[in-house]
């Protein structure tokens, strides 16, 4: 597969509006600045580009070496997360005991060692995190239709299988929005033990729901 970035080359342009006070409408000044069309720059041609350009000074690589470089790059492993085996929702309590003083900028003590800290009392997770695995087509599916109904955005991330094949699958199914890949930190962090599971805030608690996909099952959060 080749892999596309879409690259946005834009200049500073934009649209000024202002207000007539007499007749209180919004009269359009033109554009400002050049404008450059956006292009789409394949980097896999660029960088096969880049192979061939550079062939002597990379006399044993090839077109086919790097696309193998990368297919391997691409696949996800080493979480070892098996699939949920029934339907259930884990509340989980995210305060944690400072190992260490948080000080300002001028060295003053904020937080003393010690300090139980709640972080959703001080911030509010923007989205959602849905953990699967990409190459399990329902996991996909369950990902799709919770997007659907959620007023948040859902992150994916994949804990197993090939992104590769996966951003040729989400295209038929209109996704647009590409899994990450998380850190086992995180995985600990929101006690993610099987898939597909759902991690999101609720109040100042951290809810998981995990799914048991069993074929045409509804899955509601």
């Amino acid at each position: 597969m080749r892999i596309v970035f879409i690259i946005m080359l834009t200049l500073i342009t934009f649209n000024v509006y202002a207000f007539r006070p007499s007749a209180d409408k919004v009269v359009n000044l033109g554009t400002h600045g050049k404008t450059y069309p956006i292009i789409e720059n394949n980097f896999y041609e660029w960088l096969m580009h880049k192979v061939k350009s550079n062939k002597e000074n990379l006399p044993n690589i090839g077109e086919r070496e790097v696309s193998e470089m990368l297919s391997k790059k691409m696949k996800v492993k080493g979480f070892d997360i098996p699939n949920c085996k029934k339907n259930k929702v884990k509340e989980i309590d995210p305060t944690y005991i400072l190992e260490h003083n948080i000080k300002d900028a001028n060295g003053n003590v904020l937080y003393s060692k010690g300090t139980i800290v709640n972080p959703f009392e001080y911030m509010d997770f923007k989205r959602k995190y849905f953990f699967l695995d990409v190459d399990n087509l329902s996991h996909v599916q369950l990902y799709k239709k919770l997007s659907a109904s959620s007023e948040k955005n859902i992150q994916p991330l994949a804990v197993s299988g090939n992104l590769q094949k996966y951003y040729q699958t989400i295209k038929s199914m209109g996704i647009n929005i590409p899994a990450g890949k998380p850190n086992k930190k995180i995985i600990k962090k929101m006690d993610i033990t099987c898939v597909p599971s759902l991690a999101y805030q609720s109040g100042k608690i951290l809810k998981v729901r995990e799914y048991n996909i069993r074929g045409d099952d509804d899955a509601q959060e």
